[in-house]
């Protein structure tokens, strides 16, 4: 249930969208104290509401947490485990902004080529994906030096050194590198549309470290959380 205006509305009109609830037993769980209006003037002893926002963000891309609560999460709201300490709330906090940024395109890096000229039409029955060879590097390249792991958008033109992992990323029912574009299938390619989809492979690569580092950052969170109150966040 939303449980808005519990807090005050600010001088630029907002108010954060958080229950009064959660945010009491977030600050007895760190001992930190929240700042409403996100301003904290450099003080390390609060934090805002986009330290609790970039907080959750980190904790439901945790791949143990979706894995352990996979039954939970079909048939109701997330809940989300209470931090044991301020340093805790501090690094997962930290991965969360950081994956809200490649989300949003603002800090993705592009990745991979697109080396062939041509038409940039995403022709009928495209995107394919052609796999490293064996005996591919880790870091996507060859034994020849060349790019390895391809989409190909035609039989002339591909995108290249695109790993396995960041083109079978599933987000719900669906692989964001093959879908954006099969959506543009009879399509010309821009050269924004070229930039923005190796931005958005860029912005997958992330997300997969960042997943692994934010599993090892809430290492012994989840046991914590069944010996005490999760809550939701609204």
């Amino acid at each position: 249930m939303l449980t808005a205006y519990d807090f005050p509305i600010d001088s630029k009109g907002r108010t954060p969208n958080i229950s009064k609830k959660f945010i009491t037993a977030l600050t007895e769980a760190t001992d930190l104290t929240f700042a409403p209006d996100g301003e904290t003037n450099g003080n390390p002893d609060l934090y805002t509401p986009e330290d609790v926002f970039h907080y959750i963000y980190a904790v439901l891309h945790s791949p143990n947490y979706r894995t352990r609560y996979a039954d939970f999460l079909r048939t109701d709201f997330p809940r989300i485990p209470l931090p044991d300490s301020a340093e805790r709330f501090r690094a997962l906090a930290e991965l969360g902004a950081e994956l809200a940024g490649l989300h949003l395109l603002r800090t993705a890096p592009k990745l991979g080529g697109f080396p062939k000229a041509g038409g940039n039409e995403v022709m009928k029955g495209y995107p394919k994906y052609s796999p490293p060879a064996a005996g591919d590097s880790a870091e996507g390249r060859s034994a020849d030096g060349s790019e390895a792991g391809k989409v190909l958008i035609n039989p002339q033109q591909w995108f290249t050194g695109v790993p396995p992992e960041v083109w079978s990323f599933r987000v719900g029912g669906y692989q964001p590198a093959e879908k954006w574009l099969k959506d543009r299938r009879g399509r010309t390619l821009s050269f924004g549309d070229v930039q923005h989809y190796q931005r958005m492979l860029g912005a997958l690569a992330g997300t997969v470290e960042l997943m692994r580092q934010v599993d090892q950052a809430a290492t012994g969170l989840w046991e914590v959380a069944t010996a005490q109150a999760s809550c939701t966040p609204a």
